[in-house]
This record gives C-alpha cells, sequence and structure tokens, in this order.
C-alpha cells in the first residue's frame, strides 16, 4: 500500500506556467486506469480493475477475473477483474456465473473452444446479459480455425482506448 501512495503523490501536482496551471495527474497508473474505464465498457462491466487493485482490497470484496489483456502502449498483459459485490454478498446465481466463466476462461486459454463454449452458454443461461460470456463466444468462434502461435497466452490486444 506504500508504494502504491508514493506512486500517487508522486504523479500528481501543480502542472503548466504561471499564467495557465491546473492540478493534474499523470504516470503510468493514471494511464493504465484510463484504459481499463475505455475496456470495462467494451467488456460491458461497470467496474474493472487490475490484479493488484483487487489483492490491495483483500477479502472485502467479490470479484471473477474477466480477461488477460495488452493495453495499447504496454508490452506486458494486465489481468483484470470484475468488481462484483462486497464479500458475503454475492448472489448464488453470480456465484454460479463466476464459476462457470473461471472454467470458461481455463478452457479458453487451453484452447478447447468447444469447452469454452458450453461454459460461457452456461454463463448466458444463468444471466442472459452477461456481456463478458457474449464476448468470449464471439471471440472463439473466430479463433477456432486460426493458426495460434506455441507461446499464445490468450491475452487479448485491446485496440481501442
Amino acid at each position: 500500500r506504500r508504494r502504491q501512495r508514493q506512486m500517487c503523490i508522486r504523479d500528481s501536482g501543480n502542472m503548466g506556467s504561471q499564467n495557465a496551471k491546473s492540478y493534474t495527474v499523470m504516470g503510468d497508473t493514471v494511464n493504465i486506469a484510463s484504459r481499463l474505464k475505455g475496456a470495462s465498457k467494451q467488456y460491458g462491466v461497470r467496474v474493472m480493475m487490475t490484479e493488484e487493485t483487487r489483492a490491495l482490497a483483500g477479502e472485502q470484496i467479490e470479484t471473477r477475473e474477466v480477461d488477460l489483456i495488452q493495453v495499447l502502449g504496454k508490452e506486458e498483459p494486465i489481468r483484470v477483474y470484475e468488481l462484483l459485490a462486497r464479500s458475503g454478498e454475492l448472489s448464488e446465481q453470480m456465484t454460479q456465473v463466476r464459476q462457470q466463466f473461471g472454467d470458461g476462461l481455463a478452457a479458453y486459454r487451453s484452447q478447447d473452444w468447444s469447452v469454452a463454449t458450453g461454459h460461457f452458454e452456461a454463463c448466458l443461461e444463468l444471466k442472459s446479459d452477461d456481456a463478458p460470456s457474449e464476448i468470449f463466444l464471439k471471440r472463439i468462434e473466430g479463433l477456432k480455425g486460426a493458426e495460434l502461435d506455441d507461446d499464445w497466452n490468450g491475452a487479448w490486444q485491446l485496440s481501442k482506448k
């Protein structure tokens, strides 16, 4: 937590000249946050966070892993999570969706398209408007016949901010 606070303090302050000055934030942390805001819209989730933020929240929240993404301007993929509820407040339905989705992600990353499809379809049976499941079903259709590299890790390259 201390490192996180120091990073925020170091990346914020007054910017500009004496005539035109404003208080702002900048740096890698802010850049990632901006990318996640756009990604959350693409994935149809209200709140998306990095693995680091999820770890800092600890047992206080319920989340589900949504994807491994590569944002514009970054080399390393980032594991992202959807905030589902406060700890202990997750509905039985969403608990089942989270389990099915996690199993679907594992099958997807193993390139087991039929098993992954089954899990994502099960998510939609439980929650008909589950946008991440719809995204993966469409993605799988495009990947089925594709030749993937041996080192394919399932990370998805985001094409817009």
